[in-house]
């Protein structure tokens, strides 16, 4: 049966003053115990069958000590499906280590394999770091195969309440049973906030006398990644927490108003704004001097770009000040933005910071005030009652396009006085590509041609970014679509100053024509990226985002050798959705006299997002679509 996952968001208060605590090892989620009847004889999930693997138990549950350190015990118990779920016994325990914030022990874990089991060896245990704020501590069970079954324990002990975000009920693969114990600091308040399929039901239970509240969830399919999702932030069953009051003083946010004054008043973020960056008069005196706001804007966005490098971390906040990261010429994301918005207003433009929720991180829900929804800051520049987006930690997005990350997602502007919250949507720019190939085949049957790929708007943004970063064999393999066969030389690019001009590749190419007896295939769709189909899933949990509209022509003209005459063409079509936002056109033509083809059309989206419930009328075009985008050129030796 086909689950639309539309989150169900709702929040409630939890207000506790009981100080009662007990932060022993709960025995229910430390005793380990051998396998059940029905779990040595279970093979497949009956709500997920394609499954690998399932987790049968993951129990949590947070308590505190005298020193307020949040205290969170955990028991994992999986078995493994079939083989490729064998790689699940492979576990990783991310952890935040910056500042010895939290820190992972009573680690111990088992394997059955029917009633024998082997104990995880301590000596199997790696702790690693993976980035400057982050650890991992991981182990792998041994003799694992298809029908063993796996469990594990461990605590986290964090500093304090500040480290909790989230219960996540919902993993890769399906789970049985999830359920999280939370006990609360006394004198303090928390918000939650649950994001669930309403399919699915969650049972929750607060016990206000002893200072606790529980989640629990059952039978959860499991979520992978899908083309063109967001994030399984947006989709994942969960529950999750912001502190909002502790010893009765505001923290937190509880109302959009709240969260801008807070943001606004802050040190580490608008305040910032009032900082002179020294070394700037110049510039900032040459940029009031240049005609037009646009172009305004534009030199100080590339100013900005290339006068900083992001050191890569992520933070809603300029921790050491954009003074210290100008003269250091890098910093997190929101110190260089902020540094961005503080020369855009020095230089007269109507700039702010914004906060925004990218893409990759969830998406923010507009009901609920929670700071954590966000994962960096922008700039936003209004010109003429026109939004622009800038980032400059983004080398190759245009000053006129709003980044990709942030499409068909809102951002919350923090002003002064009044902020607001609006959703991020671009309906001016596009992804525009025109292809064109001249080519011929000789009497060996090989294709050899030139090609000229044209791209604009966001096509332009994403090629340019492809060919600056990628190996020259790298870029030419993307190019070519992976297409057996398709074999490139000369490729060169051209890019106009004008960045609403095109960002061309050319090149030459050889393709070997396929043949079975006298009859040879020849295909026309090369070079337009529309080769793979992505939607081929019977169900589908997320909703579909583009991000932009789309736009693809291509001109596909070829000269035969006179030993071949041509014997069949794709027809001539056109097919779109009922609503006409998905229209594929080809028009096929033949000049028997000189041997020639000719092949010219276009595809195009014209809305960026489609809800999950358009997945069946998606899935149904697609599946047409890529029928006739394989359709092939039928020549004939004579």
């Amino acid at each position: 049966m086909k689950r639309n996952l539309r989150p169900l968001s709702f929040f409630c208060a939890l207000f506790l003053l009981n100080s009662s605590k007990s932060i022993s090892q709960p025995e229910e989620l430390t005793a380990f115990h051998p396998p059940a009847a029905t779990e040595l004889n279970l093979k497949e999930c009956t709500y997920d069958k394609d499954a690998t693997a399932i987790i049968l138990d993951h129990q949590a549950i947070t308590n505190y000590d005298d020193d307020y350190n949040m205290i969170t015990y955990h028991y994992v118990r999986m078995k493994i499906l079939k083989e490729k779920g064998k790689e699940y016994a492979e576990i990783e325990i991310p952890f935040y280590r910056d500042n010895d914030f939290e820190f992972i022990s009573e680690i111990k874990g088992r394997i059955y394999n029917g009633f024998d089991y082997n104990d995880l060896e301590k000596k199997s245990i790696y702790q690693k770091n993976t980035s400057k704020y982050w650890g991992e501590i991981d182990f792998t069970f041994p003799e694992v195969k298809v029908g063993s079954v796996i469990e594990y324990a461990y605590k986290s002990t964090k500093k304090s309440y500040w480290g909790l975000k989230e219960w996540v009920f919902q993993d890769r693969n399906p789970v049985e049973r999830s359920r999280y114990e939370l006990s609360i600091v006394p004198n303090t308040e928390f918000s939650w906030m649950v994001q669930k399929n309403p399919g699915l039901h969650i049972d929750v239970k607060p016990d206000n006398s002893h200072g606790k509240i529980s989640f629990e969830m059952t039978k959860i399919p499991g979520l992978s990644n899908e083309p063109y999702m967001d994030s399984r932030e947006d989709y994942l069953q969960k529950v999750s927490f912001q502190l909002s009051k502790y010893s009765n003083t505001i923290k937190y946010m509880n109302d959009w108003d709240q969260l801008n004054n807070e943001m606004a008043a802050s040190q580490e973020f608008y305040l910032q704004l009032k900082k002179d960056l020294p070394g700037t008069d110049a510039f900032i005196s040459s940029a009031k001097q240049t005609a037009g706001d646009f172009e305004k804007m534009k030199m100080v966005y590339d100013y900005v770009r290339k006068s900083l490098s992001w050191n890569n971390v992520h933070s809603l906040y300029s921790l050491d000040g954009i003074k210290k990261a100008w003269d250091k010429k890098t910093g997190n994301n929101t110190d260089i933005n902020l540094i961005l918005v503080n020369l855009l207003k020095a230089s007269g433009l109507d700039a702010e910071p914004i906060l925004v929720g990218e893409r990759r991180h969830g998406k923010v829900d507009p009901k609920i005030p929670f700071l954590d929804q966000f994962s960096t800051t922008y700039a936003v520049v209004n010109l003429n009652n026109r939004y622009y987006y800038l980032d400059a930690t983004d080398k190759s997005t245009d000053a006129y396009l709003i980044p990709e990350s942030v499409l068909n997602t809102y951002g919350f502007i923090v002003r002064k006085k009044k902020g607001e919250l609006i959703n991020i949507a671009d309906t001016a720019a596009a992804y525009k590509k025109n292809i064109t190939v001249n080519a011929t085949v000789d009497a060996e049957g090989i294709t050899k041609g030139e090609f000229t790929i044209d791209n604009y708007d966001y096509a332009r943004a994403d090629e340019k970014d492809d060919y600056e970063n990628m190996a020259s064999s790298a870029f030419e393999k993307e190019l070519t679509g992976n297409i057996p066969g398709l074999f490139l030389n000369n490729v060169k690019v051209k890019s106009d100053s004008d960045e609403r001009k095109a960002f061309s590749v050319t090149g030459a190419f050889s393709l070997p024509v396929s043949n079975s007896g006298d009859y040879y295939f020849l295909p026309y769709n090369i070079f337009t990226g529309l080769t793979e189909n992505p939607f081929t899933g019977d169900n589908r949990f997320s909703h579909i985002n583009f991000g932009y509209r789309q736009h693809v022509g291509f001109y596909f003209h070829i000269t035969l050798d006179k030993s071949f005459a041509i014997n069949e063409l794709p027809k001539s079509i056109k097919l779109s959705d009922p609503d006409k936002t998905l229209n594929f056109t080809r028009v096929s033509f033949e000049d028997k006299e000189n041997n020639e083809i000719a092949i010219r059309g276009s595809f195009e989206i014209t809305k960026g997002f489609y809800p999950v419930s358009e997945y069946d009328t998606l899935k149904e075009y697609y599946h047409r679509l890529f029928n006739f985008l394989t359709e092939q050129v039928v020549i004939k030796k004579k």
